[in-house]
């Protein structure tokens, strides 16, 4: 075991957790605990669950900056709460706290209503760095999104549609402002 603390960097790559730094001392215990070494991004790479049994593993031989905490989202839905941004890497906290993924959403479903109970459990995971909690206007997020679009008929070939007032409009203004 190395006579010091090294340094060691996790992120999360599209491959799964990388870990760079000073990775060349541990490199028997990162290979022990299933890490594969990737010579084009000079670091280690893990599953994407396996950063708190990495940090466990070499706890007292590594300090780390742990630079792998995901952006996440929470916004009302039409099944209750959705979160969406970089969810891949927490698929499986996702999961067991009662999510659904919700491949036209491109997000999680949830089905309670309590934004700021599932905001508190998403800050809790220690690989969430923020959680956006979207605002939706009481009377719109109350009601359903509908959209009418008022034109010609689809056959009179090409003619610009206007969108109608809706709470599905009122909401994608609110989140673009």
């Amino acid at each position: 075991p190395p006579s010091r603390m090294v340094g060691l960097v996790l992120e999360f790559h599209s491959r799964g957790l990388l870990v760079t730094g000073e990775t060349w001392p541990l490199r028997e215990q990162l290979k022990a605990a299933g890490g594969r070494w990737d010579a084009s991004l000079k670091g280690w790479i893990f599953p994407f669950d396996g950063k708190q049994e990495l940090i466990q593993s070499l706890k007292g031989e590594a300090k780390f900056e742990d630079k792998a905490k995901v952006k996440l989202a929470l916004e009302s839905c039409q099944n209750g709460l959705a979160v969406t941004g970089e969810t891949f890497p927490v698929k499986t906290f996702l999961r067991v706290q009662g999510g659904s993924w919700d491949a036209k959403l491109k997000g999680w479903t949830f089905k309670s209503e309590d934004q700021a109970a599932l905001a508190k459990v998403l800050r809790s995971c220690p690989d969430v760095g923020t959680v956006e909690v979207q605002k939706a206007k009481a009377s719109a997020a109350k009601s359903s999104a509908l959209v009418v679009w008022e034109g010609p008929a689809a056959s009179s070939g090409g003619a610009k549609q206007r969108a109608v007032a809706s709470p599905a409009r009122a909401l994608e203004d609110a989140s673009s402002s």
